[in-house]
């Protein structure tokens, strides 16, 4: 099970780290010396709704559901399905055990929150990217999957289609891509959303079951 795990995460793992050789550029538009206490009241108001963007925390697992206050995803996994520890993950996308954590690893870049695998290929992973850390905050979710894809169809995959999707309550921005290998297809689905300056996103991959059968987990 590990070595499938493995093989399906790293097919996935590019979609967190596509940010990282995106610098934000920052112009200072010139300052209006004119300007009103009205704009300056306007201003503090959207500084304000910024600050109360959640503080990024990661998600629970209470029985068979992943939950995050964070991002609003609850995903709830059928019995016959696995939560992977921190641990099995770490290993998976190459951290240390004992040494690196998955919450060092969320909040300075980027990593999975969750994995949850029925052990015959079908899967689900959240994880989250701190566009912050690595100076791309300007990113937008086309620019996330435009990257993503690009970089699929140099491993082989096939494009599906981009759409807008409601998981989970949310609205995300959905790329479908499939790969197939030794007579078997792998149909994968990415979902992201931009909370702040975190990229959030999903990846749903499918061997024997529909796309739209996982989603209906959430």
């Amino acid at each position: 099970m590990k070595k499938l795990l493995a093989i399906i995460v790293c097919l996935g793992l590019m979609l967190s780290f596509v940010a990282c050789d995106n610098d934000e550029q920052k112009v200072a538009a010139p300052k209006d010396d004119t300007q009103t206490s009205q704009n300056d009241s306007v201003e503090s108001e959207i500084e304000s709704a910024v600050e109360e963007v959640a503080k990024f925390a990661r998600g629970k697992i209470v029985g068979n559901v992943y939950s995050s206050d964070y991002s609003g995803i609850k995903f709830t996994k059928p019995i016959s399905w696995d939560y992977s520890t921190d641990d099995d993950i770490l290993e998976i996308i190459g951290g240390v055990v004992g040494q690196d954590t998955l919450d060092e690893m969320l909040a300075n870049g980027s990593g999975y929150d969750m994995v949850a695998t029925d052990g015959l290929g079908n899967s689900v992973m959240v994880g989250y990217e701190n566009l912050a850390a690595s100076n791309a905050t300007s990113i937008s979710e086309q620019d996330y999957i435009d990257i993503t894809k690009s970089q699929l169809l140099q491993m082989g995959y096939t494009s599906r289609g981009t759409s807008s999707t409601i998981l989970a309550g949310n609205n995300y921005l959905k790329h479908e891509m499939a790969l197939t290998a030794n007579g078997v297809t792998i149909t994968q689905a990415y979902y992201v959303r931009k909370i702040g300056d975190y990229m959030s996103f999903i990846i749903v991959t499918a061997t024997d079951k529909s796309i739209a059968s996982i989603e209906a987990m959430f």
